[in-house]
């Protein structure tokens, strides 16, 4: 009769298939960033990642399993990456210290981006069940940003007038935009000059009384 397996032999499967995915999601952003979702097969993905190919749908059940946990992938990485290294910034400066910290990513891991608006524009055309998952994302980012920013509007910070769900949505969709244009074109578009003039236009509104 065989004996069941150890906790140390547990343990080192379970290791086994994290060390797995994390490979699988890797390649999985880096050809989505070259060839864009649609045009990515599961095939690919598993031998870029040095697998078998079927071992994507062994790992996530589907193409789309795989899309929607490269987005659990990101929203990790925002709360275990961004969120603590803005944390310790005062509740007013949060957008700027955000812009400063978004700018240092997209020029540290270009191909993340590349993925992340790839999914986003997929969402929006022809994969619709992940609609949903982006729109997770995006309001996870704003819950994070408006909550930093109202303790700030509670104290005296910020003035009443200011629309904090308006003004994080911008200032998303702006960086949102100048990742496109720097992964489009990036001799043209110079990303440290952007961030400042992003940063002024948040002071700006900022310290209107009605935003």
């Amino acid at each position: 009769m065989s004996q069941p397996p150890t906790s140390t032999e547990s343990r080192t499967q379970s290791e086994r298939r994290a060390e797995s995915e994390a490979r699988l999601l890797r390649a999985a952003l880096e050809l989505i960033a070259v060839q864009g979702f649609a045009g990515t097969t599961v095939a690919q993905i598993g031998t870029a990642a040095g697998y078998s190919r079927g071992l994507v749908t062994q790992h996530f059940g589907s193409k789309l399993g795989l899309a929607r946990s490269l987005v659990g992938l990101i929203k990790e990485g925002f709360q275990l990456d961004t969120v603590p290294r803005v944390d310790p910034v005062p509740d007013r400066d949060i957008l700027e210290a955000w812009v400063d910290r978004y700018i240092v990513a997209l020029e540290a891991d270009s191909a993340r981006y590349r993925a992340i608006l790839a999914l986003q524009a997929e969402s929006i055309t022809s994969l619709e069940e992940l609609r949903p998952d982006i729109a997770d994302l995006n309001g996870q980012v704003r819950t994070y940003l408006k909550a930093r920013l109202a303790a700030a509007q509670t104290r005296g910070e910020i003035p009443e007038g200011v629309d904090l769900h308006a003004l994080v949505t911008a200032v998303l969709g702006m960086l949102r935009g100048t990742a496109s244009q720097y992964l489009i074109d990036p001799e043209a578009t110079d990303l440290q000059a952007v961030g400042k003039a992003a940063k002024g236009m948040i002071a700006a509104y900022l310290a209107s009384p009605e935003g």
